[in-house]
């Protein structure tokens, strides 16, 4: 019989301890050795703006990118990159509040009119009490109106604020009493309030707090307070329509993807999980990554994969969560990411640093199958939307990124037209096809296009005048989620210019004792009353 020898003992010992230990973090290690090896997208350029500014959006243009932030100085900049992220030009200005104190800016989201909406919060009496504040500024930075949130006490916090699909703002909010209470809230295109909802009462922070307007004209908010996960469904009215919690799912950020269901990213002991919902938020399944530093974000792409921000950079999934390519270093919290034109990406770290990471197509992959993003797409008059090509090449679905080879048509550019890019533009009500082609593989999608909504309105439904004495008369425009005033574009008419007439200043004078009827014309638009004169 044959002896084993001490040292043969102990270095065995020592592997049953060391595979011990792989099998009790397998998953973890699997995952992370996973990552590490995955084909990653080749970094077309990297830029750091650490000692410049902060960057807090960034929007992709047909000559470079948009940026929106505050200096080091707490001025806010908007500043334009080149495609190769060289800073082309960068207009600074200062936001004060009404009490003069200068207010920081936090967040930006652009809005349709190719402005932004800006929040932050200013100083109150007390230094450790601060005002949440929005601000609403044209492309240029000029602000056309603002906004101040007066609470009780307190620090509050805007965590998020953007347009919806209406042209009003939405916004969700928390103040940091004990317990907190956070809320979600509607502004009208002009800031007024047209309500809030106060959602839950907890303590004493939220990592993240979001609020997203869905495609069924619903909104959804987020809520994670480092040890559960909230989602509430609330219809135009703010109403709560329903509501889950995820008590195992910590740390979680989530977003609402194709189909009404939702993408939650979460962290347990710093391990990054990818969990599916079904419309209604019942878990359909969960997929784990490894070792990670938190999760920052999730988006769903063009190809129904998922993209997810961590703290050592990015993962990109398809559509079931398993990982098609990453892209990881060590301290790269990042923040923020954008997926570009040409299939690209582009994503913002903590630190500043700002990477574009080419497209993952293969330009020698034979195309076998072309098609839009959506079946059919819905737009008013003179809106613009972009749409996204996928292919099939190589086997796999991806985005199609050689745009410059597409040959893009709509058989009725009366209703619609499409560009080089494969942006849409509405311009009269009714449907046609757009239609795509390359290689000789084609794509097709329907478009409507809808009327935009627009009315004329007085100030009043039937005007009493004495003779003599004159009235303003106030003539308003809609359109869409816009009025203005147009009284002296308008054009003026009574139906009896000796018992009234209108100067064209909009005053409606009285000349004789009676009845008539006064029609303001404007834009193609038409309105009457009735004028009763004593």
């Amino acid at each position: 019989m044959k002896s084993i020898v001490p040292a043969a003992k102990s270095r065995i010992a020592i592997t049953w301890i060391v595979v011990c230990a792989l099998m009790l973090c397998w998953p973890s290690a699997l995952h992370a050795s996973t990552l590490a090896e995955s084909d990653s997208p080749a970094v077309e350029w990297e830029r750091n703006y650490r000692n410049q500014f902060k960057v807090s959006h960034i929007s992709e243009t047909e000559r470079g990118y948009n940026l929106v932030g505050v200096t080091n100085q707490r001025a806010v900049h908007f500043t334009r990159l080149d495609l190769s992220g060289q800073i082309e030009q960068t207009h600074s200005f200062y936001l004060t509040a009404d009490n003069g104190k200068l207010v920081t800016i936090t967040g930006a989201s652009p809005t349709r009119d190719g402005g932004y909406i800006l929040s932050g919060t200013y100083p109150d009496f007390y230094y450790f009490d601060f005002v949440p504040y929005i601000a609403k500024t044209n492309a240029d930075g000029e602000v056309e109106w603002s906004k101040e949130f007066t609470k009780d006490v307190g620090y509050s916090r805007l965590y998020e604020v953007k347009e919806d699909l209406q042209g009003h703002y939405i916004y969700a909010i928390a103040n940091w009493a004990d317990p907190m209470p956070i809320a979600a809230g509607k502004l009208d295109s002009q800031g007024r309030t047209l309500w809030e909802r106060a959602l839950k009462k907890t303590g004493p922070m939220f990592p993240t707090l979001s609020i997203q307007h869905t495609e069924n004209g619903l909104y959804t908010v987020v809520a994670s307070d480092g040890n559960k996960l909230d989602i509430w469904n609330l219809d135009d009215a703010g109403n709560t329509t329903w509501s889950k919690g995820y008590d195992e799912l910590r740390s979680a950020v989530a977003v609402q993807i194709q189909g009404g269901g939702y993408a939650i990213a979460s962290v347990d002991n710093r391990e990054v999980f990818l969990t599916l919902t079904d419309p209604f938020g019942n878990r359909q399944w969960t997929q784990s990554y490894g070792l990670q530093l938190g999760a920052n974000s999730v988006e769903q792409t063009a190809d129904g994969g998922y993209l997810l921000a961590t703290g050592r950079g990015v993962i990109k999934t398809d559509r079931n969560g398993a990982i098609q390519w990453s892209h990881l270093k060590d301290q790269n919290w990042v923040i923020q990411t954008v997926q570009t034109r040409d299939g690209g990406l582009i994503y913002l770290t903590e630190n500043g640093t700002m990477t574009k990471l080419s497209a993952t197509q293969s330009p020698g992959d034979t195309i076998t199958e072309l098609a839009f993003d959506s079946d059919s797409y819905s737009l008013l008059e003179g809106q613009t939307l972009d749409t996204v090509l996928t292919a099939v090449y190589g086997g796999e679905r991806g985005v199609l990124t050689k745009l410059n080879e597409v040959h893009f048509t709509s058989d009725d550019e009366s209703i619609v037209t499409i560009d080089s890019q494969g942006s849409i533009t509405g311009h009269n009500k009714g449907s046609t096809h757009i239609r795509a082609e390359i290689d000789g593989v084609k794509a097709e999608a329907e478009v409507y296009v809808f009327n935009t909504y627009k009315a004329l309105h007085l100030d009043s439904s039937e005007y009493s005048v004495t003779v003599g004495e004159p009235i303003d008369v106030v003539v308003t425009y809609l359109e869409g989620a816009n009025h203005s005033n147009v009284t002296r574009e308008s054009a003026f008419s009574t139906g009896d210019p000796s018992i009234a007439i209108v100067d064209a200043e909009g005053n409606l004078l009285g000349l004789k004792r009676g009845q008539t009827t006064l029609t303001v014309t404007y834009n193609g638009l038409e309105a009457t009353v009735i004028v009763d004169v004593y």
